[in-house]
């Protein structure tokens, strides 16, 4: 089975899962599903692999400087149930031939966000993430695809003797 394929049969289920209804209570406030969304690396390998994987190089300038190549994925999760998530897309941070700067997570999640509201139009939905996407981007986006979002983060606490991130995480939220 081709990807494409095996993400369509992905959505289809979902679709039909969100018009029978069937987790209805776990929607926020009665309407909004949660559409959790964080980047991860699949793996990192010194040899390159084919295709448009990302790299960093290590060392830099010295005699020990070596590329270290990765594969890095933009992940979007419904929650239908408070145990049940499921994965409904997926995007490849990928570079481009010729391009100057890398992909990155934000980018690949502007593209992921573009292909979930394309294909699904209709449900509302409360984007998740983490501190990464507290840019204005991010919220121009979700506000023009509809959606609204929960971010969370750590707090920092400097004490004037040692700084940390503080247990208590901060919201950053919008209800549409």
């Amino acid at each position: 089975m081709k990807p494409e394929e095996l993400q369509e049969t992905v959505c289809k289920l979902v679709k039909r899962l969100i018009r029978s209804r069937a987790f209805e209570r776990v929607r926020l406030r009665g309407k909004y599903y949660l559409v959790i969304i964080d980047g991860t690396q699949l793996y990192s390998s010194r040899e390159k692999p084919e295709g448009k994987c990302l790299y960093r190089v290590h060392n830099k300038g010295t005699q020990e400087e070596y590329i270290e190549y990765h594969c890095y994925i933009v992940e979007a999760k419904i929650m239908l149930h408070k145990d049940i998530y499921v994965s409904i897309m997926t995007e490849f941070a990928e570079n481009q031939e010729e391009a100057e700067k890398q992909d990155c997570e934000l980018k690949a999640f502007y593209r992921l966000l573009n292909r979930l509201r394309d294909t699904f139009p209709m449900p509302p939905m409360c984007i998740c993430g983490d501190s990464l996407y507290t840019c204005g981007r991010f919220f121009t986006e979700c506000k023009e695809r509809g959606c609204s979002y929960l971010l969370r983060f750590k707090v920092w606490i400097n004490n004037g003797k040692a700084s940390c991130y503080s247990s208590p995480f901060l919201y950053l939220a919008t209800i549409l």
